[in-house]
């Protein structure tokens, strides 16, 4: 039998291999403009643009793309026709029912219940609404009375969808539901709304076809339209928008002999005033564990176009061109510019 004594008493040093590397590829939604100038002339949205350069964006012997960083200044108010969650048909009894209009803008629970109540005055002339709305839990009780010859009568209304749009409008934000086998609500003297979630949308889809094409795992969501993303991105963080509302708190001091009653006013926060996308902020997300997308080695990164998606399945810059986008699109949506950074990996 042949022994290799010098194999046996030399350890086995295994195989060298070089570190795998890794690149950042930076992108910006500002670049979507050649020049600062045609930024000022020419705004557009960056919910949907196209990045194509002279030259590929990367050329390398690299399997995997990462997005591991975003942040967004988030400037879309929670309430627009542009979204179709602006309006709410309010009947009274013996009258025909009226649709009631928000203008657009961005509207904590307290907020509602304040410029609901004046449109409402202001449409059923003779009538005056209440709208009190819960610190803890936002929910809102509104009430209607009739003013006639100085006798306050209370009125039995109801709330309704506006119309038949598959899409959440104002009923459904202010969580209101229909009685239980009436397949819709029915006249009552008062009204208790749900909890009111009062964003237009809990998460955005960021995607890029030309980046996610040949991933052999294709995304799926419970949904009726998944698409292959980058990331999704939801609208919740540690550091929340500061929407604050103001209520006034007395305090009473006493210096002798005289008594003194003094008034200061206080922040005080309620209910959904901390919630993200009701007041203009910031988001900016790390992901420790993203989505590793497979590349292949031999393919460059050359245009690229990027498109963002609400949790409707809806693209946000088609609904930002449509007529009902009004003053939302160059008020709001043209400072929603954003920047991600993605972790280009050799293996």
């Amino acid at each position: 039998m042949n022994r290799n004594i010098s194999r046996q008493l030399t350890p086995d040093r295994g195989v060298d291999i070089r570190e795998p590397s890794t690149a950042l590829l930076g992108v910006s939604s500002a670049d979507r403009y050649k020049t600062i100038q045609e930024r000022r002339s020419r705004p557009s949205y960056p919910f949907s643009f196209i990045i194509a350069k002279n030259d590929n964006l990367m050329n390398g012997f690299f399997t995997r793309i990462a997005l591991t960083e975003f942040r967004m200044n988030w400037a879309l108010p929670n309430i627009a026709a542009v979204w179709g969650n602006n309006r709410i048909r309010v009947t009274i009894a013996g009258q025909p029912p009226q649709i009631i209009t928000l203008p657009d803008g961005f509207y904590t629970p307290q907020d509602i219940g304040d410029i609901l109540a004046g449109i409402l005055d202001a449409v059923f002339v003779g009538y005056k609404w209440t709208i009190a709305v819960s610190k803890a839990d936002g929910i809102l009780f509104v009430t209607c009375v009739l003013i006639a010859s100085g006798v306050l009568q209370t009125i039995s209304f109801q709330p309704d969808p506006a119309n038949l749009s598959p899409f959440r409008q104002l009923f459904d934000l202010l969580n209101i539901t229909f009685n239980v086998g009436s397949g819709g609500t029915i006249p009552a003297l008062s009204i208790f709304t749900g909890v009111p979630v009062l964003r237009f949308t809990d998460f955005i889809d960021i995607v890029c076809e030309n980046l996610t094409a040949v991933q052999g795992v294709k995304d799926t969501s419970t949904s009726g339209a998944p698409r292959d993303v980058l990331c999704r991105l939801y609208l919740d963080a540690d550091m929340p928008s500061d929407a604050t509302y103001a209520t006034t708190i007395l305090s009473q001091t006493r210096s002798e002999p005289a008594f003194a009653l003094t008034e200061s006013t206080m922040a005080v926060e309620g209910y959904g005033a901390r919630m993200n996308a009701v007041r203009p902020f910031i988001i900016y997300r790390q992901f420790a564990t993203p989505k590793q997308i497979k590349w292949l080695p031999n393919t460059p990164v050359g245009q690229v176009q990027f498109d963002i998606y609400d949790d409707q399945g809806r693209a946000i810059n088609d609904l930002l061109l449509s007529a009902n986008a009004g003053q939302v699109a160059p008020r709001f949506a043209v400072a929603c510019d954003w920047n991600a950074t993605l972790l280009v990996s050799e293996v």
